[in-house]
Formats: C-alpha cells, structure tokens, sequence
C-alpha cells in the first residue's frame, strides 16, 4: 500500500536526506476490514516501513483472508462461479478510508482444487474484488464418478453367473458395498443450500439400478427352479410326461406292499 501522510514530510534545510526508514509501531497505519469476511489475520512483510520527503509511505502486508460466498453447486463437480472481497478501510477514528486499487495480479491461482480463473475491479458506491473461481473435476471424478461406473459395469456382468444363488448373492454385496460408499462419501460431498448437487440424483439413479437388478435376478432364480415368479407355487408339468410320471410314482408306491415267491423255493 502507498498514501501520502503531510506529517511526516520534511524539507532539505530540516533534514539532509530523501528517505527514511521508521518502525511500523510510530506511525499511522490503516485498518483494513472485509465487510463478507469470518476470519482476518493482517501481518507486516517487514516492521520497518519506508517514508520518502515529501511524507508519502510505503506498506507492504500480507491478508489471510476467509470470506463467505454463495456458490452454485448445482453442476458439481463441473463449477464455475464468482466470489466477492470487498476490502474497506477504517482508521483509529472511524473515519472511511478510502481505497485505490493498483494492478491486480494473481499469484499461484492455478494450484489446489480450486483454481483461480480472474480478478476484476468493481467499483461504485463500494469497492470490491470479484474473483472467479473454478473446480478442478479430476479429484472429484475419480473419487466419485468413476466407482460408481465400475460398479454399475460390474453388476451387469454379473449376469452371466449361474442361477445357483451365486448371482443373487453378489448381486446383495454389490447393493450394500454401494451404500457403504454413499454413507462413507455423504459428508465430503458439498451442500448446494436449496439446490442439491447433481451428482445426488446420480448416486440416486445407480442404487436405484443396482436395487432393480437385484429384483430382477430373484424373479430369474425363482423361474428357473419353480417355473414362475410367484413364491411358493411348484414347477408346472403338462402334456404325458405328466401322466407317465404319476403313473411311475403309482407303480412305486404299490410296489412297496407286494411281496414275490418262487414256486420252487421251499424253506426247511
């Protein structure tokens, strides 16, 4: 920062320099305050500050900065928006202070999640910085997206296991391994206020899937062992394969109280 203090100007008959170095702790500094702020640490880069002649005054700090923005989370992980910073001034009277912005560059904005596309100057009424901001997908994709694909893959695969129980079996530990992931991942994922991320209806639509899938593959088994989908109702016979085979279970059944002699066997 740079302003102009006519209490610390000085001319050539009173001091025989242009330039002098003061502590910070012995001159008027202003008080910088961020109106949408929840936290700010202002730190010095130095504590010794630079005044030339004619009073004005070099400042240079450091702002850690936690402000609050309303960002549209509809199309997570694919999100673009823009944030509000509006810095003010205020000095030891309460007096405003007014601020004149320089030229704004971005220092190390591509790095981390999110990433910072631009800085603009608003001004007006009130002054302000409009940062927009955009979301990196890879993370999110291939913490997110890409399990819930392999397992929607995998479970359509499973199909072509034997109707043995095997298949309803996976198909079980497929739906509970997918809700374990959704309990595990329901406090990473961002909260969109009124309006939910997208990506919940599509977590949605697969544990909707994997759950029909499974309905699906139990009507199958069902079929294939009684020859309908009713539980409880046995196979259906038709045709003389029906006859012949009550005829064969009949001729069981009176076998079993006939008793055979030979004429020519005699017991002593």
């Amino acid at each position: 920062m740079e302003w102009t203090d006519p209490d610390l100007a000085w001319t050539d008959s009173q001091y025989n320099f242009t330039k002098v170095l003061l502590p910070f702790t012995y001159i008027w500094l202003p008080n910088l305050t961020v109106n949408n702020a929840i936290y700010t640490a202002v730190h010095p880069l130095s504590k010794d500050i630079l005044v030339t002649r004619d009073g004005t005054v070099n400042y240079a700090i450091q702002m850690y900065i936690t402000v609050v923005c309303d960002m549209n989370l509809f199309s997570y992980p694919f999100v673009e928006d823009t944030c509000i910073v509006a810095i003010n001034g205020w000095n030891r009277s309460s007096c405003g202070v007014k601020l004149q912005y320089g030229k704004i560059t971005t220092v190390g904005g591509k790095r981390g999640e999110w990433q910072t596309l631009d800085v603009n100057f608003c001004g007006g009424a009130h002054n302000y910085l409009q940062v927009t901001l955009y979301l990196n997908p890879f993370n999110a994709l291939v913490s997110l997206v890409l399990p819930t694909a392999l397992i929607m893959v995998v479970d359509l695969v499973s199909f072509a296991l034997p109707l043995n129980g095997e298949r309803n079996a996976f198909k079980i530990k497929l739906v509970f391994s997918f809700t374990m992931f959704l309990l595990i991942l329901s406090k990473q994922v961002p909260q969109g206020g009124p309006c939910s991320p997208l990506i919940y209806y599509h977590f949605c639509f697969c544990l909707i899937v994997l759950v029909v899938s499974l309905l699906v593959s139990m009507m199958l088994s069902q079929l294939a062992r009684t020859g309908s989908i009713w539980p409880g109702r046995p196979r259906k016979q038709s045709g003389s394969g029906s006859s012949m085979a009550q005829q064969d279970n009949a001729f069981h059944q009176n076998g079993k109280k006939l008793t055979y002699f030979k004429p020519w066997e005699t017991s002593l």
